[in-house]
């Protein structure tokens, strides 16, 4: 299943790109930090295409890794806790609205749908689907290289992550997804 929506999400963000002239598209790589409500905070790296659609809209994809710390994961199974580092990959599809450029100063607004892949060495938790809305600036030229930041918000409710491969019914542990994320990052316009 994971790796049938990974492929569906790329050819996606290829058609996306290849379905446009290349002047309307742009390519971004970023740092960023996730902020969810059960595990610690993780830093990670991010892709991002993007295609205009007018000149103030555009539609994005968008996909990250992050790494979280130690988090702890509750389960019946043994009735103890286990410490654990989690994983997590949002896949992001929306559109933005750019407020016009102000010497090189562009902010926008978004909001889109995002795909929460997840999961840890003990157990494997399935795709959440929720929402995002994120606001951000670009500083730059319109061609060449912008810099970048943007804080987000995503909602995915409450995510079930099954333990030691599904042994048993009981060794599950649900906890909430929902949280913050920041993102600095440089885009390039092609």
């Amino acid at each position: 299943m994971k790796t049938r929506l990974f492929v569906l999400l790329i050819i996606a963000a290829i058609l996306m790109v290849g379905a446009t002239p290349a002047s309307a598209a742009g390519f971004s790589l970023f740092g960023s930090y996730l902020d969810l409500d059960k595990p610690d905070p993780a830093i990670g790296l991010g892709l991002r295409f993007d295609v205009a659609l007018s000149s103030s809209w555009s539609f994005d994809f968008a996909v990250s890794y992050h790494e979280a710390a130690d988090v702890v994961l509750n389960t019946d199974l043994v009735s103890v806790q286990v410490m654990e580092e989690i994983t997590f990959i949002p896949f992001d599809f929306g559109v933005r609205y750019h407020f016009g450029d102000s010497d090189g100063f562009s902010p926008y607004l978004g909001l889109g749908l995002s795909v929460l892949e997840f999961d840890t060495k003990i157990g494997e938790g399935n795709a959440l689907v929720g929402g995002y809305a994120v606001f951000g600036a670009e500083l730059g030229d319109d061609i060449g290289p912008k810099f970048f930041a943007e804080a987000l918000y995503r909602g995915y409710g409450d995510a079930e992550l099954d333990l030691f491969d599904g042994l048993s019914s009981t060794d599950r542990d649900v906890f909430a997804v929902d949280g913050y994320s920041v993102a600095v990052g440089v885009r390039w316009a092609f």
